[in-house]
């Protein structure tokens, strides 16, 4: 069995990290975690260019549990740092069941052939080197990238007749229809999880970690179908209050109440008044400003007097 996995993203903040750490204990548990099998990652294996060593801690944790016979890990965008110069991965190419893809290449698995894509460092050499790659590319049976194909307003890799496996882009489009393993993001609210089984051409559906969902203020969550999920407060007073409230929760966004800028909007109506009196109106009528934003506005109003 060839198992194909979209943009992993291993993220150290919470509750992402917990997601992952559990994401992990899943899969080497499960039937398809067997030597007899082959994984191909499509790239972001990391959600930073410069992964702390708890990430690559809980990688290598990973790897090691794993009784997948070969790993192909392709390079992404998120894996190279422009300013390390160098990808996130490269330390995974000492395992001896990992392929770390850094160039592309054509490569025989399980008698399929896949080309494989990565992104590259450099944008412009990436697109001239891959709208115009040789037969072997042309040819292969499956073709694995990191970018934004033509379908994307990207490069143009519509010539290559193989069937597309697009990393890169989290939300299903046409080449990018696999789902993603775990949700990251918000945009991906909702969307069911999984990996590929490219030998029968169907998907595994995997655990529901990370959703986001609605609060009212002063209301509970609800029963949700995430391990963990992420709110949003709406109709909160002020962000302390709903910190404080929601403080056992993983707080995505808190959208303050209407009426606090209605009464902002308000006073600054009533008469013509300085921009330092506006702003000096402004601060009494937001508690919910963070500490830099307060300051950083005082700072000028004084600076001003």
């Amino acid at each position: 069995m060839i198992l194909v996995e979209k943009d992993r993203h291993v993220r150290g903040q919470e509750p992402f990290f917990s997601a992952h750490k559990t994401y992990n204990d899943w899969f080497v548990n499960q039937d398809f975690d067997s030597i007899h099998n082959v994984f191909i990652s499509l790239g972001d294996w990391h959600h930073s260019s410069h992964p702390t060593p708890e990430e690559i801690d809980e990688s290598m944790r990973f790897f090691n549990m794993s009784k997948i016979d070969e790993f192909f890990i392709l390079g992404g965008n998120h894996d190279w740092s422009g300013v390390l110069k160098q990808y996130s991965i490269l330390s995974f190419r000492n395992l001896s069941n990992v392929n770390v893809i850094l160039e592309p290449c054509v490569r025989t698995i399980q008698g399929k052939t896949f080309a494989f894509l990565p992104h590259y460092k450099n944008l412009k050499t990436m697109k001239e080197m891959y709208t115009k790659l040789g037969d072997e590319y042309i040819n292969a049976d499956y073709v694995c990238y990191h970018f934004e194909d033509e379908t994307q307003s990207g490069i143009d890799i519509s010539y290559l007749k193989g069937k597309k496996l697009g990393g890169h882009i989290h939300t299903q489009h046409k080449n990018y229809e696999l789902p993603m393993p775990i949700t990251s993001r918000y945009d991906e609210r909702g969307l069911p999880n999984g990996i590929y089984n490219l030998t029968e051409d169907s998907i595994i559906k995997t655990p529901k970690l990370i959703d986001y969902y609605d609060v009212e203020y002063g209301e509970e969550l609800k029963e949700c179908d995430a391990k963990f999920p992420l709110i949003n407060i709406n109709n909160a007073p002020s962000k302390s209050l709903a910190k404080e409230m929601y403080k056992n929760n993983y707080i995505h966004e808190i959208y303050v109440v209407n009426k606090k800028r209605e009464k902002i909007k308000q006073r600054s109506n009533e008469k013509a008044i300085s921009i330092l009196d506006f702003f000096s109106n402004y601060i009494k009528d937001r508690d919910d400003l963070e500490d830099w934003s307060l300051l950083r506005l005082k700072n000028y109003i004084r600076s001003k007097e």
